[in-house]
């Protein structure tokens, strides 16, 4: 697959997400964007970027799909079980602390 410059810009958009995920939910990350099966901790990490990119960028399933080499099946499934995992109050609690910043100000997220 070859990148356009858009793709280049919204990937590294998605690599600040997958930080700042990293960071309020405890998961240090490495490779989420990798190809392989990623361990329990990492796909929760992965999952968790995917659905803040649909959910508070307004990223397209498809969009996300392409921004992380995976189909649109992964990222509407990665989606709902994010959706699942917020009846957990802690888990709910941190992805709303991560919506609040995604919403507060975007272009903190803004690659140029």
């Amino acid at each position: 697959m070859t990148l356009t410059t858009q793709d280049i810009k919204d990937r590294a958009q998605a690599q600040l997400i997958v930080s700042a995920a990293s960071i309020v939910l405890g998961i240090p990350h490495f490779d989420v964007f990798s190809r392989r099966r990623l361990p329990a901790n990492d796909m929760i990490l992965r999952q968790t970027s995917m659905y803040l990119l649909n959910t508070s960028c307004n990223y397209s399933q498809s969009h996300v799909a392409r921004i992380f080499e995976r189909d649109r099946g992964t990222v509407r499934q990665a989606c709902a079980i994010v959706e699942d995992m917020r009846d957990n109050l802690d888990f709910d609690e941190k992805l709303n602390t991560l919506e609040f910043f995604l919403a507060k100000d975007p272009r903190l997220i803004q690659v140029v």
